[in-house]
């Protein structure tokens, strides 16, 4: 005897019917993206806070641990927000990301360590981890972890952006991400929510 239903529960998207209202969410959101980033203003002492708080968080707090090239990786790792640098002619899977904070600081008028008065495109100077592991203790890696970590809060403000982008690119509950600097957007939504809080009562 056939059924008229199957026994099995059949899995359903949990928008179903509602598609075209999730479809203009997303389209919003897309469009309005440029407001919801300068909606979510820092101030000096927040962006400090915060920025110290992800510095803990992901480098252990360790001046150290601002610069960083990861074993199996094809690039530096830097500041707070693990931004990217590639060395000449290489690519990966990651969006380059460190020219895009140099030049957000520079904007700010932060003074930039000799090493990145090059230009703002100029890729990394070391060219494999090896090469990186060698230079620790050099003038220039130690003007550039100076530079890191003085420039904590312009760190936390650029990142900022670089995570409400990534939280926008949602898909299936995961964040979908084109920069590792997402990896701080826990620590960096929790203070941000506790911000707000304080401030309603």
């Amino acid at each position: 005897m056939d059924k008229c239903r199957s026994s099995r529960k059949q899995q359903q998207w949990p928008f179903r019917g509602h598609s075209l209202l999730v479809l203009l969410l997303i389209s919003w959101t897309i469009a309005l993206w440029p407001h919801l980033s300068n909606a979510i203003t820092l101030s000096h002492a927040d962006a400090q806070r915060i920025g110290k708080k992800i510095w803990q968080n992901e480098c252990n707090g360790t001046i150290s641990g601002l610069t960083a090239w990861n074993q199996g990786e094809d690039f530096a790792s830097l500041g707070i927000g693990h931004f990217i640098w590639y060395p000449k002619g290489r690519r990966g899977p990651f969006e380059e990301s460190f020219p895009k904070v140099v030049s957000f600081i520079s904007k700010r008028g932060a003074k930039l360590p000799t090493l990145l008065l090059r230009g703002v495109e100029q890729s990394c100077p070391w060219n494999s981890r090896a090469e990186f592991s060698r230079a620790q203790h050099t003038v220039e890696m130690n003007q550039l972890r100076q530079f890191l970590v003085d420039t904590i809060d312009l760190q936390a403000e650029k990142g900022k952006a670089s995570c409400i982008r990534s939280v926008i690119k949602v898909r299936g509950g995961a964040c979908c991400r084109s920069s590792k600097a997402c990896t701080a957007l826990p620590t960096l939504l929790r203070l941000m929510n506790s911000r707000v809080r304080r401030k309603r009562y």
